[in-house]
Parts: C-alpha cells; sequence; structure tokens
C-alpha cells in the first residue's frame, strides 16, 4: 500500500470516509512543492486543460490575463479551506491559488458526492471580485472531479462573465487527468528527491482508489463523456488496450495510425471504437473492438442489441458491403463453436459480432481498463480465427 494509502486509514470514521478533502491536502501539498514553473503546468495542462475549458472570447482574454499574471508573480502558492466572500455570504473552496497579490483559482474538489446549491456559482462570484482590478479577469474557477457529473452549462460558451458563474474562464478536469500529469512528472523527476517520492506515492493512492481510470459512473453515461470531450479520461482505456491488442496484430494485421487520440472515433458519442485490417484483404476486411450503447451503428454497419447498457464489442466486418465477409458460408461447425464464446453471425451484414455488458469489467481487479483488455485479449484470437476462415473462403472462391 501507497505511504497516502496508509495514512488515509487513520483519517476514516465509522460513518464517512473524508476522501475529498484528504486528496485536497495532498494535492496542496505537493503544488507547493513544486516549482513555480511545474505548478504553472500543472495549472495549464490539468486544471484548465484545452479539452475542457470555456473558449469564448471573453475566456481566451482571460486565459491570456491568467498567464501573464503567473508568469509575473514571485511566486504561486496554494491553499486549502480559505473562504471567499460574496453576496453577504461566506462559503469555503477546497483548494485555492494565489499569485499577484490575489486569489488566482478558486477549485472544488469532488469524488462522487453532488455540488451544494450555488456553490460554484458562489466562487465564480468571490472571484471576480477579488479580481475586479483586471479587466480581462484573469482568474479561474474549476471544476477537479472523479464520479460528479460536471453541471450541463458549466463550460457552454453561452455563460460568458455575466451569467451566473460570474468569471469567463472555467475548466474541469478529472483525478484521471492528475493521475497521468503526476505519473509523467514522477518519471521525469530526479528520482532521489523526496518531493519526487511523494509524488509517485500519491500517483499511486490514486490508483489503489480507482481514480486513474474510467470509473462507473462513467459507464451510465459515456454520450455525455464523450460530448463534453472527455477523452482523457479514455485514454488509460485505449492505451491499455493497444499494449495487448499490439502483440496480437503484429502479423497479419496493419494498423496505420500511432497517435493514441486517433486511436477511436466518435459516432454521434455513442462508441468509442479502434480497428485494424487484415494485410491479406487490405482496405475491405478489419476486426474492429470498442465501447459502445445499443442499437444500429453506422460507422460499423452492425445492428447492436437495444437498450441503455454499454457494451464491449468486437466486430468482424468489412469496409464494402458489396465484398463483404463470406458469413453464410463459414462451416456451422465453426459457427456452433464460436457461438457458444459468445458470437452472433449477421449474415444479411456479413458481420460476426460479440458483445459483453461493460458494467461487468467495473468490479474485477484494474476495473473497467483492466477487465476490458482482459476480455479483449481471450476473444482476439477468436475474431483472428473468423478473419482467416473468411480469407480461406475467399480465396476459395477466386
Amino acid at each position: 500500500m501507497s505511504l497516502y494509502g496508509n495514512l488515509f486509514r487513520y483519517r476514516e470514521g465509522r460513518e464517512r470516509k473524508p476522501l475529498e478533502n484528504f486528496l485536497s491536502e495532498a494535492l496542496k501539498d505537493l503544488l507547493n512543492r513544486l516549482p513555480k514553473n511545474e505548478a504553472t503546468a500543472f495549472t495549464l495542462d490539468v486544471l484548465l486543460n484545452e479539452r475542457r475549458r470555456t473558449k469564448d472570447a471573453a475566456a481566451t482574454r482571460s486565459l491570456n490575463s491568467l498567464k501573464v499574471r503567473l508568469a509575473s508573480s514571485s511566486s504561486l502558492h496554494w491553499d486549502t479551506q480559505c473562504p471567499i466572500r460574496f453576496a453577504g455570504q461566506t462559503k469555503i473552496p477546497d483548494i485555492s491559488a494565489f499569485g499577484s497579490g490575489c486569489r488566482l483559482l478558486a477549485i472544488e474538489v469532488k469524488v462522487g458526492q453532488q455540488l451544494a446549491d450555488q456553490q460554484l456559482e458562489h466562487y465564480g462570484g468571490g472571484l471576480a471580485g477579488d479580481n475586479r482590478v483586471d479587466p480581462d479577469l484573469g482568474c479561474a474557477l474549476v471544476f477537479l472531479s472523479h464520479a460528479t457529473g460536471v453541471p450541463s452549462d458549466f463550460l457552454s460558451s453561452e455563460a460568458a462573465a455575466g451569467s451566473q458563474y460570474h468569471v469567463p474562464l472555467r475548466g474541469a478536469c478529472s483525478w484521471t487527468d492528475v493521475y497521468e500529469w503526476l505519473s509523467d512528472a514522477h518519471a521525469r523527476a530526479n528520482p532521489g528527491t523526496f518531493t519526487a517520492g511523494l509524488i509517485g506515492e500519491f500517483a499511486e493512492f490514486l490508483k489503489e482508489n480507482h481514480m486513474d481510470a474510467m470509473n462507473e459512473a462513467d459507464l451510465d453515461a459515456l454520450r455525455e463523456v464523450l460530448s463534453c470531450g472527455t477523452q482523457g479520461k479514455l485514454l488509460p482505456l485505449l492505451k491499455r488496450t493497444r499494449e495487448v491488442i499490439a502483440p496480437l496484430v503484429a502479423r497479419g494485421y496493419y494498423h496505420g495510425r500511432g497517435d493514441i487520440y486517433d486511436a477511436f472515433a466518435e459516432s454521434n458519442g455513442t462508441k468509442v471504437w479502434d480497428w485494424c485490417y487484415s494485410d491479406k484483404q487490405r482496405g475491405q476486411w478489419y476486426i474492429a473492438w470498442g465501447l459502445g450503447l445499443g442499437g444500429k451503428d453506422t460507422h460499423l454497419g452492425i445492428d447492436f442489441p437495444e437498450g441503455d447498457s454499454l457494451l464491449a464489442f468486437l466486430v468482424v466486418t468489412s469496409e464494402k458491403r458489396t465484398n463483404g465477409l463470406p458469413v453464410f458460408r463459414l462451416l456451422e461447425a465453426l459457427k456452433t463453436e464460436l457461438g457458444d464464446k459468445g458470437w452472433t453471425f449477421e449474415e444479411s451484414q456479413m458481420a460476426c459480432v460479440k458483445t459483453h455488458e461493460a458494467v461487468n469489467f467495473a468490479h474485477g481487479p484494474g476495473g473497467i481498463t483492466e477487465g476490458f483488455a482482459r476480455w479483449l485479449e481471450e476473444s482476439f484470437p477468436e475474431a483472428d480465427q473468423i478473419m482467416n476462415a473468411c480469407i480461406g473462403l475467399g480465396k476459395a472462391g477466386q
């Protein structure tokens, strides 16, 4: 168990585990230990990452002003539980960052609990008041969460400076983003330093608490996850899947894409998937795998089982329906064998499909990421068997 894991055991109560407060204190401590340039990089790369921040004209001016203030400030100080006043009331953000003589960031930390009424709105109003001397409001309101959903209008470009959030620059990020950044920082750091050791321990603590990957709440809202641009939370899943798939497709298939962010396609927010082609039928037959909601998928041309469940899927299909897989000619013995393993044969669509409810992965060792990878590793040889059988039939028909 990590150092932070051991410490956290002694903070638990019989009724409640104050994980949010513990995470806030630990992150604050680490950020205060980092050099200012690294803490600034964390602010821009994680808290205000390009994928999940407001991007209208006012937000852009605010971001540019914040960058100037961060660069010109002699120091950047992080603290927890610092009161902020607005409209005659006082509330307390989980983490605040101070520089240039005032509060630059107000951060609300969540794991799975709900937001209090008007919580973010109050912090935004207080930030705007604290920074009124800056015409561009070079400050930011940040929501750092794991399973608690981001308010639907929090990143809306329509919610400008005069909205209920009061500041134009707002960012949303996940503890998975924090984990990835800390892991990379730990890999770059001098292993002999005390701070590097703490960073490694905190990253391990996040992993122990299953905050390094997608969570069960993500499965219930994949459409929202994709449409809100939270691809970063899918990155560990995609990386692990690529690690599993790479040796399996090393011979007989080609991938043709290197950047992990290009390893999935979004079909109207309902699918996240990747694929590889057969060298022997280049550009025509391929194997695809991923997660998606049920119903018809126009990209893959497959009718998945109807329903709201998130499904893991593995598909052997073709690029051109006019030259599709000869599914109808597969040996009945092979169909029976693979049918017992969960495959269905869509003869009218010339495809073979295997699905599994993704929620079943969430409770095993390693959660969704490892569960999906294991299922894929076990199932891919079956897909390869189908592909080879189809290639054989194709040759026989030539």
